[in-house]
């Protein structure tokens, strides 16, 4: 009796996997990754319009404790569309009676610029600027206002604004700033899980 037929016959089959069904294998795998890009996609998208959202919301928050800390008006600018950016700074008037704030320039950020969005804290300048740049596919709404002014006794907000952030995908998160001064992130339109309807 030889060794090769004291073996079974299914023992001697040889083991692993062949062409077919790894093709199958593989073909069922694409299918299952491709059927996740889109919500892949979308929980990106996401993530960097509430981002964008809280870091605009933030950005207003420190405009208004600014002016309320100095006692001196501080003026938020806002530069809408794809390159969007925000900004702020202690209020600098422009010479001559009835004078306008002068906003400053959130896309520059260099803290020595004089143009730039800056606030002075113990003898420094600190930077006080968000930009699109850290949230790509995020665009802001072109109707927001280019200036809100923060009343330094009050905290009040003139004009009040509406700031609309919008990803290519229709996701949208908006920050209001309301006449009193207070700043609240909402939901337009459809819901946005974790924040109210506007």
């Amino acid at each position: 009796m030889s060794i090769a037929s004291a073996v079974p016959e299914h023992r001697r089959r040889a083991t692993g996997v062949s062409l077919v069904e790894f093709l199958i294998a593989m073909s069922v795998l694409a299918i299952v990754v491709l059927a996740g890009v889109p919500s892949l996609r979308d929980f990106f998208d996401r993530n960097r319009l509430v981002g964008a959202a809280e870091a605009v919301s933030t950005q207003a928050r420190l405009a208004r404790a600014e002016a309320l800390r100095q006692g001196s008006p501080v003026t938020l600018t806002l530069l809408p569309g794809k390159s969007w950016c925000a900004g702020h700074r202690t209020e600098k008037l422009t010479a001559g009676p009835g004078s306008a704030p002068e906003p400053c320039d959130c896309r520059r950020l260099d803290a020595l610029d004089p143009d730039a969005c800056t606030v002075e804290s113990d003898g420094d300048r600190l930077l006080r600027t968000t930009t699109q740049a850290a949230f790509p596919d995020v665009s802001m709404g072109e109707s927001v206002p280019a200036l809100v002014r923060f009343n330094g006794v009050r905290g009040t907000a003139s004009p009040s604004a509406a700031i609309a952030l919008s990803t290519a995908r229709g996701a949208a998160l908006r920050v209001d700033v309301l006449p009193g001064g207070n700043v609240r992130l909402c939901a337009p339109g459809s819901p946005f899980r974790g924040y109210p309807a506007c």
